[in-house]
């Protein structure tokens, strides 16, 4: 499968291959994981926002039944190995938002827009289409 994206290589992205900063990896790890999750499964068609079991990081389930976070896209025994303890669950953006998660708070010190352009070459890189994208 093969998608089209606009996305260039700026905020922290290495041209080459999927490589972000550490800044970037950080701030998607460590505060608006949630954001990044919410993005993605706007943009990804019957993808989920899961969460780790001790509640500390949010990814996303995606249709194939892959997990992918800003780290890519991994295995459920990959993902959870690093986050969860072995076990990841499902929830809706409505909990994140009665949590306390505010995924639709503005965003660090970048724009909403960038957090899309992540969100594209991460869903690009998983060999997924975003909707309005061709195969």
């Amino acid at each position: 499968m093969t998608c089209r994206s606009d996305l260039t290589p700026r905020y922290g992205m290495c041209e080459e291959r999927v490589s972000w900063s550490p800044d970037l990896v950080a701030r998607f790890t460590e505060g608006d994981c949630a954001l990044l999750a919410v993005t993605v499964a706007d943009m990804v068609p019957g993808a989920r926002i899961a969460i780790d079991s001790s509640e500390y990081h949010c990814f996303v389930r995606l249709p194939d039944g892959r997990y992918l976070d800003i780290e890519g896209a991994r295995s459920h025994r990959e993902i959870t190995a690093q986050w969860g303890k072995g076990r990841a669950r499902l929830i809706s953006r409505a909990w994140l938002e009665r949590e306390g998660w505010e995924p639709d708070r503005e965003v660090f010190s970048g724009s909403r827009a960038m957090v899309k352009r992540v969100a594209r070459r991460l869903i690009r890189e998983a060999g997924v289409c975003a909707r309005g994208e061709t195969e």
